[in-house]
């Protein structure tokens, strides 16, 4: 939906987005459960990964050429 939006001219369909963002948290649930997490672990792991990659804050050229 948001492909169709951004790289194909469609209008953007809130209810259907709304629809498939539903089916997304529904699944990124089932993987936090099947590893033994929760979606704040998840959040937090995430913030503590950026905050990492990013120490003075997020910059296209860093993103760009960071170190993997």
């Amino acid at each position: 939906i948001l492909k169709k939006h951004e790289f194909q001219g469609h209008e953007l369909n809130t209810e259907k987005l709304l629809d498939e963002l539903g089916d997304v948290l529904w699944y990124i649930v089932q993987a936090s459960v099947g590893i033994g997490t929760t979606l704040e672990e998840v959040a937090q792991h995430n913030i503590a990964k950026l905050r990492a990659r990013y120490p003075e804050g997020f910059s296209v050229d860093r993103s760009v050429n960071r170190k993997e």
